[in-house]
């Protein structure tokens, strides 16, 4: 759980999920001066003004499992069996039901010094990950070596270089999440073009363009 100290836009942890930024119900509620339940409230009552991936993601299963272990402020209760994250829009929408000053004002602040920094920020989740939190990629990569039929070494330098490093060993806790987002589509069959020209402009930046390396193909 967060703990008491003032949270304000500027100070805002970084919470990243499928390489958004997002907010929890209780740091949206802090930011607004309401409640927690004031939040719920309106998005029970207006469920079907939110879309899933839009407005918010909910985390259950190995997603949240997967957000805890790489979760860098202690932001959840170890309990915690469901949780939403709120994305841009997400909090928007919050902010208009609420229908105070303070709340569209921290909005904008959320909206310049959060969302959509001008500033590069370093947070903790910027370090560079553990063992343990890479470790779902190495699952992950098995997978797709089963889905996609590929050598492992072809999924995992595919997977290294979608976030610009040629081995797991060397990526940030915010790397863990796009690459753990990258493989997901993979497995669903969804991987983008922009996955794809990412991957072959990292490819060419860390081995040059005539390096010998099967890309998967889109």
């Amino acid at each position: 759980m967060e703990d008491d100290r003032k949270v304000t836009p500027e100070t805002l942890p970084a919470i990243v999920w499928r390489e958004a930024s997002v907010i929890t119900t209780e740091l949206l509620a802090k930011l607004y001066q309401t409640d927690e339940a004031r939040i719920r409230q309106n998005f029970m009552r207006n469920a079907a003004r939110f879309e899933e991936g839009k407005h918010y993601f909910r985390l259950e299963g190995d997603d949240l499992r997967s957000f805890k272990a790489l979760s860098i402020s202690k932001i959840l209760s170890r309990n915690t069996r469901s949780l939403i994250l709120w994305t841009e829009r997400g909090a928007a929408r919050h902010a208009k039901m609420i229908e105070t000053d303070k709340a569209w004002d921290v909005f904008e602040k959320l909206e310049d010094c959060y969302f959509r920094p001008r500033e590069p920020r370093f947070d903790a989740i910027d370090e560079i990950s553990s063992s343990l939190e890479r470790l779902p990629l190495y699952l992950g990569v098995a997978r797709m070596v089963i889905i996609r039929r590929l050598m492992f070494s072809t999924a995992y330098t595919n997977v290294s270089l979608r976030v610009g490093v040629l081995h797991f060993r060397d990526m940030t806790k915010r790397n863990v999440l796009i690459a753990d987002g990258f493989i997901r589509r993979v497995e669903a069959g969804t991987a983008t073009a922009e996955d794809f020209r990412t991957i072959q402009h990292n490819r060419n930046r860390l081995l040059g363009p005539d390096a010998q390396l099967k890309l998967i193909e889109d």
